[in-house]
């Protein structure tokens, strides 16, 4: 099965292991970056969860 390239909210919150709240808190304050296709559906791509993830990584070695 292969990797998808957008996640729901909910998926999103699984694959970086938050609570899905998280991830709403993080795409309205503008940390994260998703795409809207419809009225309140979300959709993250693949690679700003990795980038943020990446980013947090790099703030905890410092």
């Amino acid at each position: 099965m292969s990797t998808p390239s957008f996640y729901s909210i909910n998926s999103a919150a699984q694959y970086i292991g938050v609570h899905p709240n998280t991830i709403r808190k993080l795409i309205r304050n503008g940390e994260l970056k998703a795409i809207q296709p419809m009225g309140t559906i979300y959709r993250v791509p693949r690679w700003e969860l990795e980038r943020w993830v990446n980013e947090q990584l790099g703030q905890v070695k410092k």
